[in-house]
């Protein structure tokens, strides 16, 4: 994901195991890729942007890490090999169509109050458009050094009509496409370098202390000013996942 952004995070910290299905996508020299989440113990999904030219021993998957974001009690992460990439057959990568792929891990994560799965969308069940949240290891620039947090920031979810249009007012509505949803950040802080391939995952109405994934961060405009985030869509690309699982698994 390009952003390019040198302000002070204004961006909310996070408390011990707060979001504990965000994942680290490092090189092989332990450097952030991209983000990701756990949907199963043993796949990880994320942006199909963030595998490009990436080749299996080239990547690491981190989990049940927060530092320096976290503001409370020791770190225990877990990091794991992928042993395969699966990128969606219709993933174009001029215009992010279908900007989708799953990383199926060497070994699956072990759940606890750290590292744990996250839902991903159902028919019938409703979620808060206005509480959802973006989270991600998302860069920024500090005294010339780039640092990368984990961190939250509160989002919108936003009607297809109100994406459209301002897809269009900013130059980049060629770039949107129907497996695509929006949002907008309630703060001037955005998504960042670094937060590709993250989450954002709303409460469900009927329980609103499960969330669910609703988008993939992965794409935003250049334009000065508050600007929607393109998410492509879970629920659009759900036949596809879950054929892939079921193959998998």
């Amino acid at each position: 994901m390009n952003i390019t952004k040198d302000e002070k995070p204004s961006s909310k910290t996070l408390f011990y195991g707060e979001v504990p299905w965000v994942v680290a996508i490092l090189d092989k020299n332990l450097n952030l890729r991209c983000s990701g989440t756990l949907i199963y113990p043993k796949v990880v999904l994320t942006a199909a942007h963030c595998l490009r030219e990436r080749s299996i021993s080239n990547l690491f998957i981190r989990a049940g890490y927060y530092a320096p974001g976290v503001t409370n009690k020791p770190q225990s992460s877990q990091l794991r090999r992928p042993h395969k990439l699966v990128y969606h057959s219709g993933y174009d990568e001029k215009n992010f169509t279908n900007d989708i792929a799953i990383i199926i891990l060497d070994q699956p994560m072990l759940l606890n109050a750290m590292v744990d799965v996250i839902c991903t969308p159902e028919e019938g069940k409703e979620f808060i458009a206005t509480e959802c949240i973006l989270s991600g290891f998302g860069s920024y620039s500090k005294n010339g050094s780039l640092l990368s947090i984990i961190k939250k920031i509160n989002y919108t979810y936003k009607s297809q009509e109100y994406c459209l249009k301002e897809m269009k007012t900013t130059g980049s509505l060629q770039f949107y496409h129907k497996s695509n949803i929006c949002g907008l950040s309630d703060e001037e802080d955005g998504a960042r370098n670094g937060d590709g391939g993250g989450p954002l995952f709303c409460p469900l109405k009927d329980d609103p202390n499960k969330m669910v994934q609703i988008g993939i961060v992965s794409w935003q405009a250049h334009s000065k000013g508050k600007v929607p985030t393109a998410f492509t869509s879970v629920k659009h690309h759900l036949p596809w996942l879950r054929k892939y699982i079921t193959e998998l698994s």
